[in-house]
């Protein structure tokens, strides 16, 4: 069906006009399919405020605010119905608002949000499958935030397939959420994106019932600092990837899969001083986590890498890598049959640890540098010389203060081989 234009607002001022428009307001009400709405506010434009609510499928609602930045702008959006794409664009936009609502069924359904000069402004995107249809989705979500700060954004999608969601914030003070949730057993595919340049931003992906997806949050500006990010893939995310790649200093990431995350994978790379990552699977039979630390500090508690793999985790996989001095690595594998653990560590003043319960299980720790210290505890059960547990410790250096400690406390065939110097 070609589309009609049920509605076009139009509302503008010159820049050289004596006396700015104030309080200005546009409503837009659309029923039907295939409609299109287009609202445009300019510049001298001040306390501009847009509604727009669709009922219907297949539906365009546009609306562009300029503003020199001295007064805020205010757009929501309320659609019903699939189909729909809806785009915000929000210049000078200082303390202003755009939201969009997606009320009903969600269904290959667009919207983005883009702000600009976007200091304390606000975005948020609902996606949501009222109805509960495992047949919808193909939704997608954008907002993008630039130059500016103590900027908040926000994206929704509950109960749709093959989403994709995106956020893209520069400046500092910010913070970033991304909540969705999937539709077990229907081939879920749920992918989420957060990128922060700056300072002391915050970042978060909340993903759950999300099967082969993906969460992905970026902060890698090299002089940026403060910066937090967090992932979590909860409940029957089989298959699901979590990754967060951090540069600058005094950041703190962290992942955490579970309650029936089979095969996934986490992974966590930070470059630069004070830096933190913690990992966390629970009943992730099959996973895989690393950790790539690239940096130094002066504070083990603010330097330090962690991975905890527990519950029902066999056949899992953990790695930690560090380069650098003055850093702490830490393994816990528990009743994590057949799971692999290794530690390597360049530089000085570094301490490692692996603990391991369950049934023949490796543990690895590497070590090249002085002020060294390795502990490992393997407390399962080694079946025989065929299915032993297995602890390596390797330090090389100038053989000065290198401790080394390894324990297996029960079990046949088990094996421990420490080499110390150059």
């Amino acid at each position: 069906m070609k589309k009609t234009i049920l509605s076009t607002a139009i509302a503008l001022a010159l820049g050289f006009s004596s006396g700015a428009f104030a309080d200005n307001t546009v409503g837009v009400s659309q029923n039907g399919n295939s409609n299109i709405a287009v609202i445009s506010q300019g510049i001298g434009v001040t306390g501009a405020t847009v509604s727009v609510s669709e009922n219907g499928s297949g539906n365009d609602a546009d609306v562009t605010q300029k503003n020199s930045g001295a007064t805020p702008m205010s757009v929501n959006m309320t659609l019903n119905g699939n189909g729909n794409y809806v785009g915000i664009i929000q210049d000078g936009s200082t303390d202003s608002q755009g939201t969009f609502v997606q009320t009903g069924n969600t269904q290959t359904d667009v919207a983005t949000i883009n702000q600009t000069g976007a200091t304390r402004s606000t975005a948020r995107i609902d996606q949501t499958n009222i109805q509960m249809d495992p047949n919808e989705g193909n939704n997608n979500a954008q907002i993008n935030q630039t130059t500016g700060d103590s900027l908040s954004a926000l994206i929704t999608q509950d109960s749709s397939q093959f989403a994709v969601t995106t956020i893209s914030q520069t400046g500092s003070l910010n913070d970033a959420t991304i909540n969705q949730i999937g539709v077990v057993g229907n081939g879920v595919k749920i992918n989420a994106a957060i990128s922060q340049a700056g300072h002391n931003h915050v970042a978060r992906i909340d993903q759950s019932d999300s099967w082969f997806s993906s969460a992905t949050i970026n902060q890698t500006d090299p002089n940026g600092s403060f910066n937090t990010a967090g992932i979590s893939q909860l409940g029957m995310s089989d298959n699901a990837i979590a990754t967060i790649t951090q540069s600058g200093s005094n950041h703190n990431a962290t992942i955490k899969q579970s309650q029936g995350s089979d095969s996934a994978i986490a992974s966590i790379t930070q470059i630069g001083t004070s830096l933190s990552a913690a990992i966390t699977q629970d009943n992730s039979q099959f996973a895989n986590a690393s950790i790539h630390q690239n940096g130094t500090s002066t504070n083990k508690l603010l330097y330090s890498a962690s991975i905890s793999q527990t519950g029902l985790s066999d056949y899992a996989s953990a790695t930690i890598d560090q380069i650098g001095s003055d850093n702490l690595a830490t393994i816990a594998q528990t009743n994590a049959m057949s799971s692999q653990a290794s530690i390597k560590q360049n530089g000085s003043l570094n301490y490692a640890s692996i603990t391991q319960s369950a049934a023949y299980n490796i543990a690895s720790i590497d070590q090249v540098g002085t002020n060294l210290s390795a502990t490992t505890s393997q407390s399962g059960m080694g079946i025989s010389s065929m299915l032993p547990n297995i602890i390596t410790i390797a330090q090389a250096g100038n053989g000065i203060r290198q401790v080394a400690t390894a324990s297996q406390t029960v079990g046949a065939g088990n094996n421990i081989k420490i080499t110390q110097g150059l």
